[in-house]
């Protein structure tokens, strides 16, 4: 598995937002995504989804 980073923005918002997951690639994290879309903290946002990129751990736990 590895950590993906999804970037994407809201209507009305003016910097993007971020989520990570675990997936084993890049349409598995963006189906999580869109997941959290249909289902999840998201529902009832239309989310655009800007970027998504195998991130590095180690610099996520720096986010932190």
């Amino acid at each position: 598995m590895s950590l993906f980073l999804v970037k994407y923005e809201l209507d009305g918002d003016q910097s993007p937002h971020k989520r990570y997951y675990h997936a084993m690639d890049k349409q598995t994290a963006k189906s999580m995504f869109n997941e959290t879309c249909r289902s999840g903290t998201l529902t009832g946002y239309n989310p655009k989804i800007l970027e998504i990129n195998q991130a590095n751990e180690k610099k996520k736990e720096k986010e932190k």
